[in-house]
């Protein structure tokens, strides 16, 4: 297996943003894949917000 570097100083500019991107993309698919995750959209109704929160908080065993 090879070394991989961390220095990312060799980047330009834009190399650095779209590699930014592919993260953030990676990340929202990893998040969206997960049948664990609860996602809500920040302007979701204030409903939905309280819905995730309810299924969080059962998942950890606390009832409101």
């Amino acid at each position: 297996m090879s070394k991989t570097s961390n220095n990312l100083s060799h980047l330009s500019r834009q190399e650095l943003e779209t590699l930014d991107r592919e993260l953030l993309a990676e990340q929202v698919r990893r998040t969206l894949n997960n049948p664990n995750a609860v996602v809500v959209e920040p302007d979701a109704p204030e409903v939905a917000h309280e819905q995730a929160l309810q299924t969080i908080l059962q998942r950890k065993g606390i009832e409101v």
